[in-house]
């Protein structure tokens, strides 16, 4: 078999900032298997299996075009699913594009799930639909020694519910830096820098749960994620810290004084080591 991996981007050219991080680690992975696997911007290719990474930026008419092409494509799913629509549906116009959404679905050869609790909405529509867990791979790894000199770190985009955890958790004294849409390599430089990275859920509602980029993000620069309680896929569960939410700040102030990231980061890092993604990769390539 030989593969696309294949990025959309909008116009804006303001793209998700965990997927590069996620390409290279299929791309490295996929290569190590002895596979052909090229990227590939914006296009598909029709000699390949295309995986398709972003394709939420794909405009109803993109889908139409790639569904009628017979092009074969996997879909690497990352959001979050409802009956109601896609991700954030109180603030985004998901609905317009919720069945062209399901076209994409529907004539998919696999999907790849990040979330198992999406698998049973998404197999209404797809019954060819995978978990995969994020795995390990070493040419992910920062080599670039640092040491920590602030408490926290929460990269991501605000909202009501996260400025009430930042609010509290700056009056317990933590120091606390809150950055967005930067490149990766300006976060990962932060996160470097930082003692635990923090998963603050965007809202109580649909998107309640924890970010497996965040936390692959912080081990890979051994840095442990802490979150308040919220959905959390059952293979994440050992490489997270969670913590109550109600005492959020009190209990982060509490890890922070005692030390806890350096037990956590040794434990969650061995978890981590101990599942290769190439094994992961290879458990869904078997059902294509």
């Amino acid at each position: 078999m030989k593969f696309a991996i294949v990025q959309y981007v909008p116009s804006s050219g303001n793209a998700h900032y965990f997927v590069s991080d996620i390409i290279r680690l299929f791309h490295f992975s996929l290569l190590d298997l002895g596979y052909s696997c090229i990227l590939l911007h914006n296009r598909v290719q029709k000699d390949r299996i295309n995986i398709l990474f972003s394709w939420v930026h794909l405009s109803p008419q993109s889908i139409d075009e790639l569904v009628s092409s017979q092009i074969p494509y996997i879909l690497f799913q990352p959001e979050i699913l409802s009956k109601d629509g896609l991700n954030d549906t109180e603030k985004r116009d998901w609905q317009k594009r919720w069945p062209p959404i399901w076209k994409l679905f529907s004539h998919a050869t696999r999907i790849w799930e990040l979330f198992d609790f999406n698998l049973s909405i998404g197999k209404k529509y797809n019954p060819n639909i995978d978990l995969i867990p994020l795995g390990y791979h070493p040419k992910m790894e920062s080599n670039l020694p640092a040491k920590p000199t602030r408490d926290a770190i929460f990269f991501g985009s605000s909202s009501s519910y996260r400025r009430g955890f930042f609010k509290s958790i700056c009056q317990q004294g933590i120091d606390l830096n809150c950055i967005n849409f930067a490149p990766s390599l300006f976060r990962n430089d932060e996160l470097r820098r930082s003692r635990c990275s923090l998963n603050i859920p965007l809202n109580e509602t649909n998107m309640f749960h924890v970010s497996p980029n965040r936390v692959t993000a912080g081990l890979y620069h051994s840095v442990p994620t802490v979150s308040p309680s919220c959905r959390c896929s059952s293979w994440l569960r050992p490489m997270i810290r969670i913590l109550d939410s109600e005492n959020f700040a009190d209990a982060l102030q509490t890890y922070l004084k005692k030390a806890l990231y350096e037990e956590d980061i040794h434990s969650f890092r061995s978890h981590f080591i101990a599942n290769p993604m190439t094994k992961e990769l290879e458990k869904v390539l078997k059902k294509i």
